[in-house]
């Protein structure tokens, strides 16, 4: 049971579902509380969950508000430059001028 709620936990983690994440890692955490391995799922997963939520912040702050935004955590978050020239030519598909 241990490492089938170990593994969910840490499937989930890593499509992103953070809060479901969460919860199989306690469970998982509650039967073995001195593991190594799921204190460290735990740790990584409260990592990426501020970082993900520096991202958005700093999103709807470029979204809805004037000025410039900086995130809290260290990690960059660069469009690839074939994005970039993708939506560049959306828009003027959208926009001719």
């Amino acid at each position: 049971m241990l490492k089938a709620l170990f593994r969910m936990g840490k499937a989930l983690y890593l499509t992103g579902s953070y809060d479901r994440a969460e919860h199989y890692l306690h469970l998982a955490k509650k039967q073995k509380p001195f593991d190594n391995s799921i204190t460290q799922v735990i740790k990584e997963l409260e990592r990426k969950r501020r970082v993900h939520n520096d991202w958005e912040k700093m999103f709807c702050q470029k979204m809805f508000g004037p000025g410039e935004t900086k995130l809290k955590s260290d990690v960059m978050f660069e469009e690839p430059a074939d994005f970039v020239l993708c939506i560049e030519e959306q828009i003027k598909e959208f926009l001719p001028i």
